[in-house]
């Protein structure tokens, strides 16, 4: 779906326990057709996904394809690990009990990306982690999110960026 203009690029009808992880390949494919989408057309799309699309495999497809990504990566596991190894902590001034950082350990992919990890706090006191993937510029983040002049204050504003970007995405 393109999110920002309300537009069903393509549907597919899958049977009701197929999820992302099994379909986000194809449904790429489909949107190339139906876009014309050249090399360079896809350096400019921004492909935003939640955990669904957010596999190894899934990551390295898209960055393979030359598409701007943000995603969160899937592996509860390894998420763990990979948020382990924050040094520094931000606490997030909008959502309440959540915070990011940069991990000092990044998962290796085919292709550079900026990694954020997210720490929250679930209702009942347990603690999420999760980490966003991405390799758009802070440039790029900018154009696709606005960040609020009291945030450009706070640390790492990149962190921000792509957090901000990563929350705008949607569906059908």
């Amino acid at each position: 779906m393109a999110t920002r203009y309300r537009e069903v690029v393509t549907s597919q009808l899958y049977d009701g326990k197929t999820q992302l992880n099994r379909a986000l390949q194809g449904l790429i494919i489909a949107a190339e057709t139906v876009l014309a989408l050249d090399e360079k057309k896809r350096q400019q799309t921004l492909i935003r996904t939640d955990a669904g699309g957010g596999s190894d495999e899934d990551i390295n497809f898209l960055l393979s394809r030359g598409y701007l990504l943000i995603t969160k990566a899937y592996s509860s596991r390894r998420a763990e690990k990979v948020c382990q190894s924050v040094k520094t902590w931000y606490r997030d001034p909008l959502v309440e009990g959540r915070e990011v950082g940069f991990p000092s350990i990044p998962h290796p992919y085919c292709q550079p990306t900026v990694q954020v990890g997210v720490r929250s706090r679930r209702k009942n006191g347990t603690v999420s982690l999760n980490w966003l993937v991405c390799n758009l510029s802070e440039t790029q983040l900018q154009q696709v999110y606005y960040l609020p002049k009291p945030w450009l204050s706070l640390p790492e504003p990149i962190l921000w960026w792509a957090l901000g970007c990563y929350d705008l995405r949607g569906g059908g």
